[in-house]
Order: C-alpha cells, then sequence, then structure tokens
C-alpha cells in the first residue's frame, strides 16, 4: 500500500497531536493523559523542566566527590549544548524535512 505525501503529513500531525496529549514523568515513567484545555504549553513545560531540574539536583547531590561533580557538570552542559543544536536545527529545516535527520548527536560519555 502506497501512502501519498498528504496522508503522510496527515498521520504524523495525527501522532503528534496524541502524543502533545500525554504527560509521561521523568522521575517515575509514568504517563497520564490530559486535556488540551487542563494545560497550556507553557504549563507543560514549566512542569516538565522542574521534573528534570529536579532529577539532575538529587543525581549531583548523591555524587561522592567534588571531582565528579565538576565531572557531572561538564557532561551534563556539553550534552545539553549538543542537544540544544540539534533541536534549533530541527526547528529552523521546517516540518516538512524534520524526518530527514531523526539522529540526535552521540551523547558525550
Amino acid at each position: 500500500m502506497k501512502i501519498t505525501k498528504s496522508q503522510l503529513k496527515q498521520i504524523i500531525k495525527e501522532e503528534l497531536a496524541e502524543a502533545t496529549s500525554r504527560i509521561v514523568s521523568p522521575m517515575t515513567g509514568e504517563e497520564h493523559w490530559v486535556e488540551d484545555e487542563e494545560k497550556t504549553p507553557d504549563q507543560m513545560v514549566d512542569e516538565q523542566v522542574k521534573e528534570v531540574t529536579k532529577l539532575f539536583a538529587d543525581m549531583y547531590k548523591d555524587l561522592p566527590d567534588d571531582e565528579s561533580k565538576e565531572l557531572f557538570e561538564t557532561y551534563l552542559n556539553a550534552n545539553i549544548q549538543l542537544y540544544t543544536q540539534a533541536w534549533q536545527e530541527e526547528r529552523s529545516e521546517g516540518p516538512e524535512d524534520w524526518r530527514s535527520s531523526p539522529d540526535l548527536p552521540e551523547e558525550l560519555p
């Protein structure tokens, strides 16, 4: 069965709409559904950033010494920069080109 470009766009649009109606907690991995009217995109972003920030802070506190903490900071900053750059490039390519380079940059160890 062949899928036309417009059909593929519609499928992607529907999948993205479904994916954005779910929130997965990075802390617990639990998924819950929200109604579009329940949370604004700003609220969702704020909530997710708070969870990720707490996760990083907890990991950092558990490190045994200053050397480990410095290494954690270095790796975290480098990986955030790599992901941010990849996301910015993805957005600049436009909606039609986003699947042409789905791979995110290789993470640092």
